[in-house]
This record gives structure tokens, C-alpha cells and sequence, in this order.
């Protein structure tokens, strides 16, 4: 199991509030152990669930008894290691992604199904304990739920997501608590079939709002023009200069980075747009490792750019 599964199942069990509160009360003192009567004390749990949970981080090598009849208990490295990660993914991570995602669909589900830009913008996203999601989070929360087809948007090359639809997928996944609708997106190493996922299919109307982007996101083979070409090596470079960010996610730069890189040979070649905007989608989702943090968002709407510039 991996380390972005392990932090899922402890937050849902509620074990993960409790390493947490461990690590908390033994940091700074090495060796030293915390009372499960204090735990309980600092949380909603009461002694006995804190001692039936102590007793399953131990199960996983996370947490240790101190074995003495005054009791007393503190992470193993494996645990210090996972709660560092934990903390991460709940403030800046995975996690916050996750929840941020599932409770638009819960937010779509309550407001009849569908629910207008001003609405989404309003909504109370956050997790208790949490700081409030961003506008350019919210952003990108829609933006993989459209991708993943648990969501319909209507977009114009103005703004996104102006009216948002959850779907019947989108219903399904709120039936299931258990399974993440960020699986994969965090899995390190696992391949994904991006021929599979979603590209753009740009429908022109008479509107005044410009293009607008609707129907099943299958993809469409156009050969880009010259000028398109153009804008799209400006979106590269300017994309390049987000990616050395100091601040950003080492992993998630090399990725981003080779895909950048397969991007720019694809446009040379003016290949099909169904080509490109599937590339673009791998180096999104690539760089939704970081999503939550500022770095991360700049790259995220950096490559949107490069995309509205295909349309």
C-alpha cells in the first residue's frame, strides 16, 4: 500500500487524528511518551476508543506502548514518518483535494444537481481545523471533476465552469465514502492510459461569450495552424518559468517537465489537437501532486492556458 492510500484510511478511520495528536504532544522530546487518558482529553474519542485505536496504529508498526503499568505511548519512526505526510496531504495535499472535491459533489447533489459559477464560488468547502479553499483550489477541484466525468461544466474561453452539473458518476461516488476520487492522481509510478481520459471538443455558437466548450469531451483531430503554434510555445515558456519555482514539489517538476518537453516536440510537428490536449491532460494531471499549493496551482492554470490556446 502506498504512502497516499495509508494517509486516506487513516483519516477515515479517524486513526489519523490521533497519530497526529501523538505526534503533537511528543515532539521536541525524544523518548518521551504520551498518556492515553491526554489523548482522549485533546480529542472526541473517550479512553477506551483512544486505546482500541492506539492498539491498530500498533497493529501497523505506527505507534508503540511504552509497555509500563503508567501506560504511555509514542510513534515508531514508520509513524513520525506517515504523520509528517499526513499533515501534509490534509493541509496542502491530496487530501484537501479530496475533501474539497467531494463536498462540491455534495454541494451539486443538495442544490438539485446543478449550480451556477456565483453558487460554487460561495460554498463553505473547507475542512474543520482547515484554511478556506481558494478561489483558484475551487478551480481545480472542478476542473479534474469535469476530466474524470463526475461533473459537466458549461465553459466559455472567457471563464470556466459557469453552470456545473454532477452526473450520474458523480452520484455514484458519493455512495461510496471509501473510494477516492483522487486514486491515481498521487500514485507514484502507476502508468495511466491517457489515450482513455478526456480532451476537448470546441462547439461555436452564436454567443457573446465566445466558444463554448460542452458535450462529451471526446477528442478532435484538427491540425494547428501556425499561429497556434505561436501561442502555444508562449504558454511552454511561460509554463517553464512556473516549473522553477523553488517552492515546488521536485517530483512533480520532472514530470511535469518531460511531458512539457513531449508537448513542445508534438506542437513542432504540428500534430493533432487531439494529440496535444491529451498531452496537456497528462502534464495536469502529473502536476495535480501539487495541487493545493500555490506553485502547484500556477502550473495547473499555466497549462489551461496552453490549452485555450488550441481551442
Amino acid at each position: 500500500m502506498n504512502d497516499s492510500h495509508t494517509h486516506a484510511q487513516l483519516h477515515q478511520s479517524g486513526r489519523g487524528e490521533l497519530l497526529l495528536k501523538l505526534a503533537e504532544m511528543t515532539a521536541g522530546v525524544p523518548g518521551s511518551y504520551a498518556a492515553h487518558q491526554r489523548l482522549a482529553e485533546s480529542s472526541d474519542m473517550t479512553e477506551r476508543d483512544v486505546l482500541y485505536q492506539l492498539g491498530k496504529l500498533s497493529d501497523a508498526d505506527l505507534a508503540v506502548s511504552s509497555g509500563r503499568m503508567s501506560g504511555g505511548w509514542r510513534l515508531t519512526p514508520e509513524g513520525a514518518r506517515i504523520a509528517t505526510g499526513l499533515r501534509t496531504s490534509l493541509e496542502e495535499g491530496q487530501l484537501r483535494l479530496e475533501h474539497t472535491m467531494r463536498t462540491i459533489l455534495e454541494n451539486l447533489k443538495a442544490a438539485d444537481g446543478e449550480a451556477a459559477r456565483d453558487d460554487w464560488m460561495s460554498w463553505d468547502l473547507h475542512e474543520d481545523g482547515r484554511t478556506p479553499v481558494a478561489p483558484e483550489e475551487r478551480e481545480q477541484a472542478l476542473d479534474l471533476l469535469e476530466e474524470t466525468k463526475h461533473t459537466k461544466s458549461l465553459n466559455t474561453l472567457q471563464a470556466s465552469h459557469l453552470r456545473v452539473e454532477i452526473t450520474s458518476r458523480g452520484r455514484t461516488a458519493l455512495m461510496r465514502p471509501d473510494a477516492l476520487l483522487t486514486s491515481g492522481l498521487f500514485d507514484r509510478g502507476q502508468t495511466m492510459s491517457f489515450e482513455q481520459r478526456v480532451g476537448i471538443q470546441a462547439q461555436t455558437f452564436n454567443n457573446e461569450g465566445g466558444a463554448i466548450q460542452t458535450g462529451d469531451h471526446s477528442i478532435q483531430n484538427i491540425t494547428i495552424t501556425n499561429a497556434q503554434i505561436e501561442r502555444i510555445s508562449e504558454g511552454i515558456a511561460a509554463t517553464r518559468e512556473v516549473l522553477a519555482r523553488e517552492d515546488l514539489d521536485e517530483l512533480v517538476r520532472s514530470e511535469v517537465s518531460a511531458v512539457v518537453d513531449e508537448l513542445e516536440a508534438a506542437a513542432d510537428q504540428q500534430a493533432e489537437t487531439g494529440v496535444l490536449h491529451a498531452l496537456i491532460t497528462k502534464a495536469t494531471m502529473a502536476a495535480a501532486g501539487a495541487a493545493g499549493s500555490a506553485a502547484g496551482g500556477a502550473v495547473i492554470q499555466s497549462l489551461a492556458a496552453i490549452g485555450a490556446a488550441i481551442v
